[in-house]
């Protein structure tokens, strides 16, 4: 989000916005304030001692978009999962044994079995046996997404039946 960042010419948001994550960032060795808003790549960057900053990251062409959401590759097994660590959005319970049951359920999902799955219910820093944390959001209808590097997206969702 914060790569090709720009601060737009108004110094406040176009929209109405929810916070998402809140935080302390390094960057350079400097360390400053982060607010993250749901629905728009932007938020707020605050320097001590300095006035906090709008941020927002350039819209992305649609089809660019698309193309690194819902990648095929093979989906963790089960099995690989160490752990979860969720924090639950939009007033939904939800935690790390919630995770496991909804991955657990999941397949493969390409973006048109995935759909537009909205904003999300969860967030969860999910720990895997061969050393890597990854970050899954997860959405109403149990479907949810493993952030990849690169921006890309691992899409899983419920079995038939």
């Amino acid at each position: 989000m914060l790569d090709g960042a720009r601060v737009p010419q108004s110094d406040e948001p176009p929209v109405d916005l929810s916070e998402w994550c809140s935080g302390t960032l390094v960057a350079a060795g400097i360390p400053m304030h982060v607010d993250l808003f749901r629905g728009i790549d932007g938020g707020y960057l605050k320097v001590e001692g300095r006035d906090r900053v709008w941020f927002q990251a350039p819209l992305e062409d649609a089809a660019a978009k698309r193309a690194r959401t819902c990648v095929l590759m093979e989906l963790p097994k089960i099995e690989e999962i160490r752990g979860a660590v969720c924090t639950p959005l939009a007033g939904r319970a939800f935690d790390g044994a919630a995770f496991n049951v909804v991955y657990g359920r999941g397949k493969l999902a390409d973006l048109p079995m995935f759909g537009d799955p909205g904003d999300p219910v969860a967030v969860c820093q999910v720990s895997f046996s061969w050393g890597r944390v990854l970050r899954a959001d997860i959405f109403e209808g149990d479907k949810g997404w493993l952030r990849l590097p690169g921006e890309k997206r691992l899409c899983f969702a419920p079995k038939p039946g």
